[in-house]
């Protein structure tokens, strides 16, 4: 474990998430959570997976797919929707001023990216199977000082 932060166990993360999502909405959720931890900053994680969660309900239309998956030396989260398709341009950052309905279907994924970006991970927007948003995070399974880290801000389109 690194001192810049705890071991965060992403699938007991999602867990949580999920179960406030079936008790609170009428959306059908679907989950594959498999054991994957980071080592990063439990709280701003956990805000980072809400901003996440929140994205998915502002553009969910009937259903919510949450996945978590270690792949190598990363950590996988996958937040899809069946909203309509919401295209990113690679950089491109939510403007306040924007119209309502893009800030909308942006909600949330500026802050995640950011937090995201601070823990050393990228954020990707795409689409996945029936699901027309899928919302991509890959976190290190052990943080790096992000002082020395050169953390990209921002959203990137595509996986």
């Amino acid at each position: 474990m690194s001192s810049d932060g705890v071991m965060v166990f992403l699938d007991d993360v999602l867990v949580q998430h999920a179960g406030w999502l079936r008790a609170n909405t009428e959306l059908s959720i679907h989950t594959d959570l498999r054991p994957t931890y980071v080592v990063g900053d439990a709280k701003l994680l956990n805000r980072a997976v809400a901003a996440l969660i929140q994205h998915a309900r502002c553009n969910a239309v009937s259903a919510i797919e949450l996945v978590v998956y270690r792949r190598d030396a990363q950590a996988v989260i996958i937040v899809s929707d069946d909203g309509p398709h919401i295209a990113v341009a690679k950089g491109e950052h939510q403007d306040p001023a924007a119209s309502p309905s893009s800030s909308e279907r942006h909600c949330g994924l500026e802050l995640a990216a950011r937090i995201i970006a601070t823990n050393g991970g990228t954020l990707a927007v795409g689409e996945r199977g029936a699901c027309a948003n899928a919302v991509s995070v890959r976190l290190p399974s052990t943080r790096q000082s992000w002082r020395n880290s050169t953390a990209l801000s921002g959203i990137s389109g595509g996986f």
